[in-house]
């Protein structure tokens, strides 16, 4: 948040997501915790654009 209030970029893209924090992915709470942060900076007027990968692996990426 240091930087960005520094720089005041007008866009922040984060690439991947699992980059900037250690929780697990799964955890509904853990995540909101990460998902709170950047929240903070969108508030901040930057736009924040995530990119969040799916699994590498076989079978189709959409799955009912």
């Amino acid at each position: 948040m240091e930087k960005v209030e520094q720089v005041k970029p007008t866009l922040v893209v984060i690439d991947s997501l699992i980059r900037v924090h250690r929780l697990k992915e799964d955890d509904a709470v853990a995540m909101s915790l990460v998902v709170g942060r950047l929240r903070k900076i969108a508030n901040s007027g930057t736009t924040v654009l995530t990119i969040h990968h799916h699994k590498k692996g076989e079978g189709p990426l959409a799955r009912s």
